[in-house]
Protein backbone atom coordinates (compact mmCIF):
# COMPACT_ATOMS: atom_id res chain seq x y z
CA UNK A 1 0.00 0.00 0.00
CA UNK A 2 1.67 3.66 -1.18
CA UNK A 3 2.25 5.54 2.02
CA UNK A 4 0.90 9.21 2.68
CA UNK A 5 3.20 11.71 4.40
CA UNK A 6 2.09 13.38 7.62
CA UNK A 7 0.41 16.21 6.05
CA UNK A 8 -1.87 13.91 4.10
CA UNK A 9 -2.28 11.74 7.13
CA UNK A 10 -3.37 14.89 9.32
CA UNK A 11 -6.13 15.86 6.65
CA UNK A 12 -7.31 12.67 6.36
CA UNK A 13 -8.14 12.48 10.23
CA UNK A 14 -9.67 15.57 10.40
CA UNK A 15 -12.01 14.76 7.69
CA UNK A 16 -12.61 11.98 9.28
CA UNK A 17 -13.79 14.36 12.22
CA UNK A 18 -16.33 15.82 9.97
CA UNK A 19 -14.10 19.24 9.25
CA UNK A 20 -14.98 20.23 5.62
CA UNK A 21 -11.85 22.25 5.45
CA UNK A 22 -9.51 19.19 5.55
CA UNK A 23 -11.94 16.93 3.01
CA UNK A 24 -12.00 20.55 0.28
CA UNK A 25 -8.41 20.35 0.56
CA UNK A 26 -8.24 16.46 -0.02
CA UNK A 27 -10.52 17.18 -2.85
CA UNK A 28 -8.49 19.83 -4.24
CA UNK A 29 -5.58 17.78 -4.04
CA UNK A 30 -6.92 14.15 -5.64
CA UNK A 31 -9.69 16.25 -7.82
CA UNK A 32 -7.87 15.64 -11.21
CA UNK A 33 -6.91 11.79 -10.80
CA UNK A 34 -10.26 11.01 -9.84
CA UNK A 35 -11.81 12.89 -13.02
CA UNK A 36 -9.06 11.25 -15.22
CA UNK A 37 -10.52 8.06 -13.92
CA UNK A 38 -13.67 8.25 -14.54
CA UNK A 39 -13.82 10.31 -17.77
CA UNK A 40 -12.28 7.26 -19.54
CA UNK A 41 -14.29 4.72 -17.27
CA UNK A 42 -18.17 6.97 -18.56
CA UNK A 43 -16.29 7.99 -21.99
CA UNK A 44 -18.23 11.43 -21.50
CA UNK A 45 -17.18 14.70 -20.02
CA UNK A 46 -20.81 16.07 -19.20
CA UNK A 47 -21.49 12.41 -17.37
CA UNK A 48 -18.30 12.39 -15.74
CA UNK A 49 -18.31 15.54 -13.86
CA UNK A 50 -21.63 14.29 -12.68
CA UNK A 51 -20.27 10.95 -11.46
CA UNK A 52 -17.03 13.00 -10.06
CA UNK A 53 -19.32 15.51 -8.33
CA UNK A 54 -21.87 12.39 -6.99
CA UNK A 55 -18.53 10.37 -5.94
CA UNK A 56 -17.09 13.87 -3.88
CA UNK A 57 -20.94 13.88 -1.99
CA UNK A 58 -20.54 10.69 -1.48
CA UNK A 59 -17.36 10.27 -0.15
CA UNK A 60 -18.62 13.42 2.46
CA UNK A 61 -21.23 11.15 3.89
CA UNK A 62 -19.17 7.99 4.31
CA UNK A 63 -16.18 9.16 5.91
CA UNK A 64 -16.89 8.98 9.40
CA UNK A 65 -18.57 5.95 9.48
CA UNK A 66 -17.04 4.01 6.52
CA UNK A 67 -13.92 5.56 6.39
CA UNK A 68 -10.36 5.09 4.80
CA UNK A 69 -9.22 2.78 7.43
CA UNK A 70 -5.98 1.09 6.25
CA UNK A 71 -6.37 2.71 2.65
CA UNK A 72 -4.97 5.90 1.50
CA UNK A 73 -7.47 8.90 1.20
CA UNK A 74 -7.19 8.42 -3.05
CA UNK A 75 -7.36 4.50 -2.97
CA UNK A 76 -10.20 4.86 -1.08
CA UNK A 77 -11.99 7.59 -3.23
CA UNK A 78 -11.09 6.05 -6.14
CA UNK A 79 -12.86 2.68 -5.19
CA UNK A 80 -16.25 5.39 -4.47
CA UNK A 81 -15.53 6.90 -8.13
CA UNK A 82 -15.56 3.03 -9.69
CA UNK A 83 -18.73 1.90 -7.58
CA UNK A 84 -20.47 4.96 -8.79
CA UNK A 85 -19.67 4.87 -12.19
CA UNK A 86 -20.47 1.64 -12.79
CA UNK A 87 -24.13 1.99 -11.09
CA UNK A 88 -24.43 5.22 -13.43
CA UNK A 89 -23.51 3.80 -16.62
CA UNK A 90 -25.65 0.64 -15.95
CA UNK A 91 -28.31 3.28 -15.75
CA UNK A 92 -27.58 4.72 -18.66
CA UNK A 93 -28.25 3.89 -22.21
CA UNK A 94 -25.55 3.39 -24.71
CA UNK A 95 -27.06 5.18 -27.55
CA UNK A 96 -27.49 8.29 -25.64
CA UNK A 97 -24.42 8.19 -24.30
CA UNK A 98 -22.35 7.60 -28.05
CA UNK A 99 -25.05 11.04 -28.95
CA UNK A 100 -23.07 12.62 -26.54
CA UNK A 101 -19.84 11.58 -26.56
CA UNK A 102 -17.98 13.19 -29.30
CA UNK A 103 -19.12 16.38 -28.87
CA UNK A 104 -18.52 16.15 -25.13
CA UNK A 105 -14.83 14.76 -25.14
CA UNK A 106 -12.58 17.22 -24.30
CA UNK A 107 -9.52 17.83 -27.01
CA UNK A 108 -6.86 14.69 -25.45
CA UNK A 109 -3.18 14.83 -25.64
CA UNK A 110 -1.06 13.21 -27.58
CA UNK A 111 -2.61 9.73 -27.03
CA UNK A 112 -5.99 11.19 -28.64
CA UNK A 113 -6.40 8.09 -30.81
CA UNK A 114 -6.27 5.32 -27.66
CA UNK A 115 -8.49 7.87 -25.31
CA UNK A 116 -11.03 8.23 -28.30
CA UNK A 117 -11.45 4.34 -29.54
CA UNK A 118 -11.45 3.07 -25.54
CA UNK A 119 -14.34 6.05 -25.14
CA UNK A 120 -16.27 4.43 -27.82
CA UNK A 121 -16.33 0.89 -26.92
CA UNK A 122 -19.51 -0.26 -25.42
CA UNK A 123 -20.01 0.16 -21.33
CA UNK A 124 -18.50 -3.07 -20.10
CA UNK A 125 -16.47 -3.35 -22.45
CA UNK A 126 -15.22 0.52 -21.45
CA UNK A 127 -15.03 -0.38 -17.89
CA UNK A 128 -13.72 -3.68 -17.60
CA UNK A 129 -10.46 -2.28 -20.10
CA UNK A 130 -9.21 1.28 -18.31
CA UNK A 131 -9.73 -1.14 -14.80
CA UNK A 132 -7.05 -3.65 -16.21
CA UNK A 133 -5.12 -2.05 -18.30
CA UNK A 134 -4.92 1.47 -16.89
CA UNK A 135 -5.65 0.98 -12.87
CA UNK A 136 -4.27 -2.67 -13.33
CA UNK A 137 -6.83 -4.32 -11.34
CA UNK A 138 -7.37 -7.86 -11.40
CA UNK A 139 -9.50 -9.44 -13.98
CA UNK A 140 -10.83 -11.29 -10.35
CA UNK A 141 -11.40 -8.45 -8.86
CA UNK A 142 -13.45 -6.52 -12.05
CA UNK A 143 -15.17 -9.95 -12.22
CA UNK A 144 -16.32 -8.79 -8.47
CA UNK A 145 -17.70 -5.88 -9.12
CA UNK A 146 -19.35 -6.64 -12.29
CA UNK A 147 -20.70 -9.73 -10.71
CA UNK A 148 -19.68 -11.57 -13.80
CA UNK A 149 -17.23 -15.18 -14.18
CA UNK A 150 -13.51 -14.11 -14.64
CA UNK A 151 -13.99 -15.89 -18.39
CA UNK A 152 -16.79 -13.39 -18.95
CA UNK A 153 -14.49 -10.65 -18.14
CA UNK A 154 -11.56 -12.07 -20.22
CA UNK A 155 -13.63 -12.46 -23.48
CA UNK A 156 -14.87 -9.12 -22.87
CA UNK A 157 -11.25 -7.47 -22.83
CA UNK A 158 -10.33 -9.85 -25.84
CA UNK A 159 -13.14 -8.43 -27.67
CA UNK A 160 -12.27 -4.75 -26.97
CA UNK A 161 -8.28 -5.14 -27.45
CA UNK A 162 -9.74 -6.49 -30.64
CA UNK A 163 -11.97 -3.87 -31.50
CA UNK A 164 -8.91 -0.58 -30.42
CA UNK A 165 -6.86 -2.88 -32.78
CA UNK A 166 -8.76 -2.32 -35.52
CA UNK A 167 -9.35 1.51 -34.82
CA UNK A 168 -5.84 2.04 -34.06
CA UNK A 169 -2.99 0.57 -36.67
CA UNK A 170 -0.51 0.22 -34.59
CA UNK A 171 -2.48 -1.58 -31.71
CA UNK A 172 -1.93 -5.04 -32.93
CA UNK A 173 -1.97 -7.34 -29.40
CA UNK A 174 -2.01 -7.55 -26.01
CA UNK A 175 1.62 -5.93 -25.19
CA UNK A 176 0.90 -2.99 -27.50
CA UNK A 177 -2.28 -2.02 -25.91
CA UNK A 178 -0.01 -1.89 -22.74
CA UNK A 179 2.53 0.11 -24.41
CA UNK A 180 -0.03 2.45 -25.42
CA UNK A 181 -1.63 3.24 -21.89
CA UNK A 182 1.94 3.57 -20.65
CA UNK A 183 1.79 7.18 -22.61
CA UNK A 184 -1.19 8.27 -21.43
CA UNK A 185 -1.45 11.34 -19.12
CA UNK A 186 -1.93 10.85 -15.81
CA UNK A 187 -4.17 13.13 -15.53
CA UNK A 188 -6.48 15.20 -17.17
CA UNK A 189 -7.42 18.58 -16.13
CA UNK A 190 -11.03 19.06 -14.19
CA UNK A 191 -13.49 21.88 -14.36
CA UNK A 192 -13.28 23.51 -11.04
CA UNK A 193 -16.57 24.09 -11.01
CA UNK A 194 -16.96 20.32 -10.47
CA UNK A 195 -15.29 20.65 -7.63
CA UNK A 196 -17.72 23.49 -5.90
CA UNK A 197 -20.59 22.20 -7.27
CA UNK A 198 -19.59 19.52 -5.08
CA UNK A 199 -19.12 21.01 -1.94
CA UNK A 200 -22.19 23.35 -2.71
CA UNK A 201 -24.57 20.13 -2.34
CA UNK A 202 -22.48 19.12 0.81
CA UNK A 203 -22.77 22.48 2.56
CA UNK A 204 -26.59 22.28 1.86
CA UNK A 205 -27.14 19.03 3.52
CA UNK A 206 -24.52 19.86 6.25
CA UNK A 207 -26.95 22.83 6.48
CA UNK A 208 -30.40 20.99 6.48
CA UNK A 209 -28.88 18.31 9.19
CA UNK A 210 -28.11 21.27 11.49
CA UNK A 211 -31.54 22.47 11.35
CA UNK A 212 -33.60 19.39 11.54
CA UNK A 213 -31.17 17.98 14.07
CA UNK A 214 -31.25 21.15 15.95
CA UNK A 215 -27.38 20.45 17.06
CA UNK A 216 -25.13 23.63 18.07
CA UNK A 217 -22.94 24.53 15.02
CA UNK A 218 -19.20 25.11 16.36
CA UNK A 219 -17.15 28.23 15.69
CA UNK A 220 -14.96 26.52 12.76
CA UNK A 221 -18.01 25.61 11.42
CA UNK A 222 -19.72 28.79 11.23
CA UNK A 223 -16.94 30.34 9.94
CA UNK A 224 -16.72 27.78 7.10
CA UNK A 225 -20.89 28.24 6.15
CA UNK A 226 -19.80 32.28 6.26
CA UNK A 227 -16.90 31.72 4.16
CA UNK A 228 -19.26 29.42 1.81
CA UNK A 229 -21.68 32.07 1.42
CA UNK A 230 -19.18 35.30 1.13
CA UNK A 231 -18.02 32.65 -2.08
CA UNK A 232 -21.13 32.29 -3.29
CA UNK A 233 -21.94 36.25 -3.09
CA UNK A 234 -18.94 36.79 -4.98
CA UNK A 235 -19.71 34.39 -7.76
CA UNK A 236 -23.24 35.73 -7.96
CA UNK A 237 -22.16 39.32 -8.31
CA UNK A 238 -19.46 38.29 -11.26
CA UNK A 239 -22.06 36.69 -13.06
CA UNK A 240 -24.11 39.46 -13.16
CA UNK A 241 -21.26 41.27 -14.28
CA UNK A 242 -20.65 39.41 -16.72
CA UNK A 243 -24.54 39.30 -18.09
CA UNK A 244 -24.24 43.22 -17.63
CA UNK A 245 -21.12 42.73 -20.08
CA UNK A 246 -23.27 39.99 -22.59
CA UNK A 247 -26.42 42.58 -23.11
CA UNK A 248 -24.00 45.27 -24.05
CA UNK A 249 -22.26 43.19 -26.95
CA UNK A 250 -25.31 41.93 -27.73
CA UNK A 251 -27.42 45.14 -28.14
CA UNK A 252 -24.54 46.30 -30.30
CA UNK A 253 -24.65 43.02 -32.37
CA UNK A 254 -28.27 43.50 -32.72
CA UNK A 255 -28.59 47.15 -34.07
CA UNK A 256 -31.32 47.04 -36.94
CA UNK A 257 -28.95 49.15 -39.44
CA UNK A 258 -25.81 46.72 -39.26
CA UNK A 259 -24.67 44.83 -42.36
CA UNK A 260 -23.67 41.55 -41.15
CA UNK A 261 -20.37 41.67 -42.67
CA UNK A 262 -19.45 44.94 -41.57
CA UNK A 263 -20.04 43.80 -37.89
CA UNK A 264 -17.29 40.99 -39.12
CA UNK A 265 -14.61 42.82 -40.70
CA UNK A 266 -15.18 46.22 -38.64
CA UNK A 267 -16.40 45.76 -35.35
CA UNK A 268 -15.60 42.41 -34.08
CA UNK A 269 -11.99 43.87 -34.92
CA UNK A 270 -12.34 46.63 -33.18
CA UNK A 271 -14.20 44.71 -30.21
CA UNK A 272 -11.31 42.45 -29.98
CA UNK A 273 -8.74 44.94 -29.92
CA UNK A 274 -10.55 46.77 -26.97
CA UNK A 275 -11.00 43.23 -24.79
CA UNK A 276 -6.92 42.43 -25.57
CA UNK A 277 -6.05 46.51 -24.16
CA UNK A 278 -8.69 46.37 -21.06
CA UNK A 279 -7.37 42.37 -20.48
CA UNK A 280 -3.33 43.26 -20.44
CA UNK A 281 -3.28 47.21 -19.29
CA UNK A 282 -6.78 46.67 -16.21
CA UNK A 283 -5.59 46.68 -12.71
CA UNK A 284 -7.43 46.69 -9.56
CA UNK A 285 -7.67 49.85 -7.89
CA UNK A 286 -5.65 50.17 -4.95
CA UNK A 287 -6.30 52.52 -2.43
CA UNK A 288 -4.07 54.68 0.40
CA UNK A 289 -5.59 56.36 3.61
CA UNK A 290 -3.17 58.28 6.30
CA UNK A 291 -3.38 56.88 9.60
CA UNK A 292 -1.32 60.00 11.04
CA UNK A 293 0.65 62.82 9.90
CA UNK A 294 0.68 63.96 6.40
CA UNK A 295 1.88 61.25 3.65
CA UNK A 296 2.73 62.21 0.13
CA UNK A 297 2.01 60.44 -2.88
CA UNK A 298 3.70 61.81 -5.45
CA UNK A 299 4.77 64.72 -3.32
CA UNK A 300 0.97 65.65 -2.44
CA UNK A 301 -0.15 65.31 0.93
CA UNK A 302 -3.37 62.93 1.59
CA UNK A 303 -5.43 61.81 4.54
CA UNK A 304 -8.68 60.22 3.19
CA UNK A 305 -8.45 57.71 0.57
CA UNK A 306 -7.21 58.05 -2.41
CA UNK A 307 -6.56 55.89 -5.87
CA UNK A 308 -2.54 54.34 -6.21
CA UNK A 309 -1.61 53.58 -9.74
CA UNK A 310 0.88 51.54 -10.94
CA UNK A 311 4.05 54.28 -10.62
CA UNK A 312 2.63 56.36 -7.95
CA UNK A 313 5.10 56.68 -5.04
CA UNK A 314 3.94 57.51 -1.22
CA UNK A 315 6.46 58.19 0.94
CA UNK A 316 6.12 58.91 4.99
CA UNK A 317 7.84 60.97 7.27
CA UNK A 318 9.03 60.48 10.98
CA UNK A 319 5.26 61.27 12.06
CA UNK A 320 3.52 60.19 9.23
CA UNK A 321 2.50 56.85 8.63
CA UNK A 322 -0.31 55.28 6.39
CA UNK A 323 -2.57 51.86 4.82
CA UNK A 324 -2.26 50.82 1.57
CA UNK A 325 -5.75 48.48 0.37
CA UNK A 326 -5.42 46.05 -2.41
CA UNK A 327 -8.76 44.05 -3.30
CA UNK A 328 -8.12 40.38 -3.03
CA UNK A 329 -4.14 41.27 -1.71
CA UNK A 330 -4.33 42.33 1.31
CA UNK A 331 -3.45 45.71 3.43
CA UNK A 332 0.19 47.16 3.70
CA UNK A 333 0.77 49.37 6.90
CA UNK A 334 3.17 52.04 5.69
CA UNK A 335 5.72 52.79 9.00
CA UNK A 336 7.61 55.93 9.39
CA UNK A 337 10.51 56.89 7.15
CA UNK A 338 9.20 54.55 4.09
CA UNK A 339 9.16 54.96 0.92
CA UNK A 340 7.07 52.78 -1.48
CA UNK A 341 6.01 52.55 -4.98
CA UNK A 342 3.29 50.53 -7.00
CA UNK A 343 4.76 48.93 -9.94
CA UNK A 344 2.89 48.10 -13.24
CA UNK A 345 2.68 44.01 -13.20
CA UNK A 346 -0.39 42.78 -11.00
CA UNK A 347 -0.43 42.88 -7.50
CA UNK A 348 3.49 44.05 -7.40
CA UNK A 349 5.13 46.98 -5.31
CA UNK A 350 8.21 48.08 -4.58
CA UNK A 351 9.89 49.09 -0.70
CA UNK A 352 12.62 51.48 -1.18
CA UNK A 353 13.59 52.34 1.92
CA UNK A 354 11.78 52.24 5.78
CA UNK A 355 9.44 49.51 7.09
CA UNK A 356 6.30 47.63 6.19
CA UNK A 357 3.88 45.35 7.74
CA UNK A 358 1.95 43.66 5.44
CA UNK A 359 -1.31 41.02 5.82
CA UNK A 360 -2.24 38.85 3.53
CA UNK A 361 -3.96 36.37 5.67
CA UNK A 362 -7.04 34.46 4.33
CA UNK A 363 -6.88 36.74 0.68
CA UNK A 364 -7.31 35.09 -2.58
CA UNK A 365 -4.29 36.69 -4.72
CA UNK A 366 -0.30 36.68 -4.33
CA UNK A 367 1.80 39.80 -3.31
CA UNK A 368 5.33 40.28 -4.90
CA UNK A 369 7.03 43.04 -2.91
CA UNK A 370 10.28 43.77 -4.50
CA UNK A 371 13.28 45.24 -1.99
CA UNK A 372 17.02 45.30 -3.09
CA UNK A 373 18.78 42.42 -4.16
CA UNK A 374 15.73 40.21 -3.66
CA UNK A 375 11.96 40.14 -4.42
CA UNK A 376 9.78 38.67 -1.51
CA UNK A 377 6.11 36.55 -2.95
CA UNK A 378 3.60 34.74 -0.86
CA UNK A 379 4.20 31.14 -1.24
CA UNK A 380 0.41 31.11 -0.41
CA UNK A 381 -2.00 33.33 -0.05
CA UNK A 382 -2.60 33.46 3.39
CA UNK A 383 1.15 35.38 5.18
CA UNK A 384 1.88 38.04 7.69
CA UNK A 385 5.11 40.19 8.03
CA UNK A 386 7.04 42.83 8.41
CA UNK A 387 9.71 44.34 6.34
CA UNK A 388 12.96 46.82 7.31
CA UNK A 389 14.69 47.86 4.97
CA UNK A 390 17.80 50.44 6.13
CA UNK A 391 19.30 53.48 4.29
CA UNK A 392 21.99 50.85 2.98
CA UNK A 393 19.74 48.73 1.06
CA UNK A 394 19.91 45.64 3.75
CA UNK A 395 16.63 44.05 4.78
CA UNK A 396 15.09 42.06 7.61
CA UNK A 397 12.06 40.13 7.36
CA UNK A 398 9.83 38.60 9.65
CA UNK A 399 7.30 36.18 9.08
CA UNK A 400 4.61 36.10 11.67
CA UNK A 401 2.12 33.40 10.00
CA UNK A 402 1.73 31.55 6.39
CA UNK A 403 4.79 31.02 4.02
CA UNK A 404 7.07 33.25 2.11
CA UNK A 405 9.46 32.70 -0.74
CA UNK A 406 12.28 34.80 -1.58
CA UNK A 407 14.34 35.01 -5.05
CA UNK A 408 17.43 36.43 -4.51
CA UNK A 409 19.61 35.94 -7.67
CA UNK A 410 20.10 32.20 -8.65
CA UNK A 411 18.75 31.46 -5.15
CA UNK A 412 14.74 30.91 -3.93
CA UNK A 413 14.33 30.57 0.28
CA UNK A 414 11.32 28.97 1.10
CA UNK A 415 10.34 29.47 5.02
CA UNK A 416 7.13 29.76 7.39
CA UNK A 417 5.74 31.41 10.38
CA UNK A 418 7.95 32.59 13.26
CA UNK A 419 11.29 32.98 10.96
CA UNK A 420 13.01 35.29 10.06
CA UNK A 421 15.40 36.39 7.00
CA UNK A 422 18.20 38.34 6.54
CA UNK A 423 19.02 40.36 2.78
CA UNK A 424 22.30 41.99 2.65
CA UNK A 425 23.02 44.47 -0.51
CA UNK A 426 25.66 42.93 -2.53
CA UNK A 427 25.21 39.84 -1.25
CA UNK A 428 21.69 38.45 -1.45
CA UNK A 429 19.55 36.50 0.99
CA UNK A 430 21.22 34.46 3.70
CA UNK A 431 19.11 31.75 5.64
CA UNK A 432 16.09 31.52 7.23
CA UNK A 433 16.51 31.26 10.99
CA UNK A 434 13.60 30.53 14.07
CA UNK A 435 12.82 33.25 15.54
CA UNK A 436 14.12 31.35 19.00
CA UNK A 437 17.35 30.82 17.66
CA UNK A 438 20.31 31.77 19.61
CA UNK A 439 22.12 34.99 18.07
CA UNK A 440 25.73 32.51 17.96
CA UNK A 441 23.61 30.05 15.66
CA UNK A 442 22.42 33.24 13.33
CA UNK A 443 26.07 34.42 12.97
CA UNK A 444 27.04 31.49 11.89
CA UNK A 445 24.21 31.16 9.25
CA UNK A 446 26.18 34.21 7.94
CA UNK A 447 29.61 33.59 8.40
CA UNK A 448 28.98 30.26 6.46
CA UNK A 449 27.33 32.10 3.29
CA UNK A 450 29.43 35.54 3.77
CA UNK A 451 32.47 34.93 5.59
CA UNK A 452 34.40 32.05 3.38
CA UNK A 453 34.92 29.57 6.53
CA UNK A 454 32.38 27.05 5.13
CA UNK A 455 34.20 23.96 6.64
CA UNK A 456 34.68 24.45 10.49
CA UNK A 457 31.19 26.74 10.48
CA UNK A 458 29.27 24.13 9.10
CA UNK A 459 30.38 21.53 11.66
CA UNK A 460 28.84 24.05 14.75
CA UNK A 461 25.78 24.90 12.52
CA UNK A 462 24.86 20.98 12.08
CA UNK A 463 25.83 20.15 15.73
CA UNK A 464 23.92 23.17 17.60
CA UNK A 465 20.55 22.85 15.43
CA UNK A 466 17.51 21.27 16.48
CA UNK A 467 13.85 20.50 14.89
CA UNK A 468 13.27 24.15 15.46
CA UNK A 469 16.18 24.81 12.98
CA UNK A 470 14.87 22.27 10.05
CA UNK A 471 13.45 25.02 7.94
CA UNK A 472 16.93 26.58 7.89
CA UNK A 473 18.81 23.45 7.32
CA UNK A 474 16.23 22.49 4.28
CA UNK A 475 17.03 25.64 2.94
CA UNK A 476 20.75 25.18 3.47
CA UNK A 477 21.10 21.85 2.05
CA UNK A 478 19.94 23.80 -1.51
CA UNK A 479 23.33 26.02 -0.74
CA UNK A 480 25.91 24.37 0.67
CA UNK A 481 28.79 22.77 -1.79
CA UNK A 482 28.35 19.27 -2.94
CA UNK A 483 30.64 17.65 -0.98
CA UNK A 484 28.83 19.24 2.46
CA UNK A 485 25.33 17.96 1.40
CA UNK A 486 25.17 14.72 2.77
CA UNK A 487 26.28 16.01 6.56
CA UNK A 488 23.07 18.26 5.87
CA UNK A 489 20.89 16.13 4.17
CA UNK A 490 22.09 13.25 7.39
CA UNK A 491 21.07 15.79 10.07
CA UNK A 492 17.70 17.10 8.62
CA UNK A 493 16.81 13.33 8.38
CA UNK A 494 17.46 12.27 12.25
CA UNK A 495 15.08 15.33 12.76
CA UNK A 496 12.24 15.07 10.14
CA UNK A 497 12.72 12.00 8.13
CA UNK A 498 11.17 12.23 4.62
CA UNK A 499 8.76 10.15 3.32
CA UNK A 500 9.90 6.50 1.75
CA UNK A 501 8.46 7.51 -1.17
CA UNK A 502 11.51 9.97 -2.11
CA UNK A 503 15.26 8.44 -2.29
CA UNK A 504 17.96 10.14 -1.08
CA UNK A 505 19.82 10.87 -4.34
CA UNK A 506 16.93 12.67 -5.43
CA UNK A 507 17.30 15.13 -2.50
CA UNK A 508 21.13 15.28 -3.29
CA UNK A 509 20.64 16.24 -6.84
CA UNK A 510 18.00 18.98 -5.94
CA UNK A 511 15.14 17.18 -7.26
CA UNK A 512 12.58 20.01 -7.11
CA UNK A 513 9.30 17.16 -6.61
CA UNK A 514 11.50 15.56 -4.02
CA UNK A 515 12.21 18.79 -1.97
CA UNK A 516 9.03 19.82 -1.81
CA UNK A 517 7.35 16.27 -0.67
CA UNK A 518 9.88 16.86 1.80
CA UNK A 519 9.04 20.10 2.51
CA UNK A 520 5.66 19.16 3.24
CA UNK A 521 6.34 16.44 5.91
CA UNK A 522 8.81 19.13 7.96
CA UNK A 523 5.71 21.50 7.59
CA UNK A 524 3.34 18.64 9.28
Amino acid sequence: MAQENKFIQSLKKNAQLGKLVALEELYEINLNSIYTLILRLAGNKSLAELITKNTLVTAWKEIKVNGPDDLTFSEWLKNIAVKIAIDELRNSSDPERKNNAKDDRPEDPPSEGLEQAIADLDNESRIILVLNKIENKSFLNISRLLSKTESDIEKKMSDAIARISNSITNAESSTNINELSATMPNELEADIEVLQNALDEIMEIRFEEIQESKDEIDAEELKEFRQHEERKKEERRKEAEERKKENKTSKLLKGPKFNKKIVLRVVLPIVTLVFLVYFFTSTATWKASSTSGNPLLNKAAFTSFVDINPGDLITTDDISTAIVEIPDVGKIKLLNGTSFKRLKKNNTCELLQGSAFINAKGTKRILSVVIPEAKIENFNSNAKYSIRTDTRGNTDIELEAGWLRVISGNNQTIFQGHYNLKILRGSGASLPYYSGSGFELITLLEEYLFGGRRGTTLNRILASSTEKENITLWNLLQRVTPEQKGAVYDKLYELVPHPDSIEKKEILNLNPDALQGWLEEIKW
